[in-house]
């Protein structure tokens, strides 16, 4: 009733269901029921390694903006306006709220990440676990929403930053030519 006849040549299936691929284990005329979930595991491990990343990024900017008062050691971009305009950016992007997402979970802190000492942020997985449980969709929202979304926000800040002939680092590189 309503079901879907598939053959196939090989014991893997993947054209079905977008980003699902079914192995077959045997045959059978008896009628399959499937169930899939959200890997909500793989999400935490996404955010954290974005989390990772936004660190990572700070790191560097860190030590290439620092000034070391014993040695009068200074990083190579002290003082650079760009990068401080890139770090002003970065920290603007991840505490902002995002219009295409429910009100209730429209910023990245209402998630469980948040931003925490030095330009960095952290990743309350528990609390994120907790949201997820309550409002799967509400964070998907959050993140795909193709106006105001936090991954649509992302992409066009990120393009804006390194777009190869007018992006921010594009024209510094200009002037420095």
């Amino acid at each position: 009733a309503g079901g879907v006849l598939v053959t196939s040549s090989s014991n893997s299936l993947d054209q079905l269901v977008d980003g699902v691929t079914f192995e077959l284990s045997n045959t059978g005329n008896e009628d399959v029921t499937v169930n899939v979930q959200q890997d909500v595991e793989a999400i935490a491990d996404a955010l954290r390694d974005f989390v990772d990343a936004y660190n990572a990024i700070h790191d560097t900017i860190d030590d290439q903006t620092s000034f070391d008062q014993n040695t009068l050691e200074r990083g190579l971009l002290l003082g650079d306006s760009t990068v401080n305009q890139i770090r002003t950016r970065l920290q603007r992007i991840t505490t902002q709220s995002f219009s295409g997402a429910d009100p209730t979970l429209s910023r990245l802190l209402n998630i469980g990440i948040r931003a925490s000492q030095g330009n960095r942020l952290s990743f309350d997985e528990e609390k994120f676990n907790e949201v997820y449980e309550q409002n799967p969709q509400a964070i998907e929202q959050l993140f795909t929403a193709e106006k105001g979304g936090a991954g649509a926000v992302l992409k066009t800040a990120m393009e804006d930053l390194t777009r190869d002939f007018d992006g921010l680092i594009a024209r510094k590189n200009n002037t420095l030519a």
